[in-house]
């Protein structure tokens, strides 16, 4: 951004005007600019004073948004900034969040052409009209909790490139309460679950049996496991890098490696595999390209299919992939594992966030169950 000085210049015969430089987006080189600004229309020399020191400084800010080159005015209107914003978010690599952010964000764009507010100033929408979007779309669309608090989400985040661009003043979205939620139907498994999933798993489908196992052991979400890298395990240390670019918080994280896993990594000669390969390539196998986005979980969905109708399986119903975290994590509780270290290898902030994960779960407590005294 330009730092010579904007100032306010009278010609000898007394003819006003402002100078101030602003750097050309296409040349990226500073131009000078001298403009009038209407103050010689004003002839009352005291309010022409007030209008000019008004105008020097609003101009800074103008200028910070691309005036003169940009109508500073038209990008406050919905049809330019709000894909003006959109664009900073679809600068993501992870396909999924740009589908998200693309479809949530047309369907608002729907929204606002509907109610004659595409080209209205968007610091006149209020937090009110934005609860009003919020119920529409639930009450239209029959939309769940869940899914309309992920697009209040997704609103709150593009709207904030504008606020931190000083475009947009207020979030009309950030003081919005989070709908409750229904509780997810996702369970733990049951040991007699656990033993028959595997059996399947080990004699018919051992990319399956790899992916339970990392999941089950190490808490790997199963939209990670897509992204990970053979390089990422590292078999001699005992730990698996999950690096930020992966992870669903972008942060780099290091998971332990359990020694049984380490015999089930070590059986599918894990070691031996191309670095640089996807564990869980295309064609469900290492190779240098990703699989499908849906493709691991559905070979989960299968595998309960086929042993719900060969009656193995009474009640498929809240099993997924994501079941045997779950399961994992009561499992190492049971075990005795200080909550502390649950925590990390959870990746938790903090200790509240794993106990109320592990609350989400109904499980019998065998001490109440077993040592309560007779009453009658």
């Amino acid at each position: 951004m330009p730092t010579r000085k904007t100032r306010l210049a009278k010609s000898k015969n007394n003819h006003w005007y402002i100078e101030f430089y602003a750097t050309n987006p296409d040349t990226g080189e500073d131009q000078r600019f001298r403009r009038t600004f209407g103050l010689n229309r004003i002839e009352d020399l005291h309010d022409r004073e007030t209008e000019a020191r008004k105008i020097l400084k609003q101009l800074p800010h103008k200028i910070k948004h691309g005036f003169p080159f940009v109508n500073v005015e038209l990008r406050r209107q919905w049809h330019q900034a709000l894909p003006y914003a959109l664009s900073f978010k679809m600068r993501s690599d992870r396909y999924k969040t740009r589908v998200t952010y693309s479809s949530q964000i047309g369907i608002f764009e729907k929204y606002l052409r509907a109610k004659k507010l595409w080209h209205s100033n968007i610091n006149d929408f209020t937090r009110v009209q934005a609860i009003e979007f919020l119920d529409h779309i639930e009450a239209e669309r029959e939309l769940a909790p869940t899914t309309v608090n992920n697009y209040r989400m997704t609103l709150r985040a593009v709207l904030n490139e504008l606020v931190r661009r000083e475009i947009l003043e207020n979030n009309p979205f950030s003081l919005i309460e989070k709908r409750k939620e229904t509780e997810k139907i996702r369970r733990a498994l049951t040991d007699y679950e656990k033993k028959a999933i595997i059996s399947y798993a080990v004699d018919h489908d051992k990319t399956l049996l790899l992916a339970i196992s990392l999941v089950y052991y190490t808490f790997i979400r199963p939209v990670e496991l897509r992204r990970m890298k053979v390089k990422y395990i590292d078999l001699q240390k005992g730990i698996i890098t999950m690096p930020g670019k992966i992870t669903k918080n972008k942060e780099t994280s290091h998971l332990t490696i359990p020694d049984q896993l380490t015999k089930i990594l070590s059986s599918f000669n894990i070691q031996e595999w191309d670095g640089e390969d996807y564990i869980f390539g295309a064609g469900m196998k290492p190779a240098p390209k990703k699989c499908g986005h849906h493709s691991i979980s559905r070979r989960h969905l299968r595998a309960c299919k086929v042993l719900k109708n060969e009656k193995v399986l009474n009640n498929t119903e809240g099993i997924q992939l994501y079941s045997w975290k779950d399961t994992g994590a009561m499992d190492y509780v049971s075990l005795g594992i200080p909550m502390n270290e649950l925590m990390e290898h959870l990746r938790h902030k903090d200790l509240s966030t794993t106990q109320q994960y592990l609350n989400s779960f109904a499980e019998v407590n065998e001490n109440i169950k077993t040592k309560a005294k007779r009453l009658i």
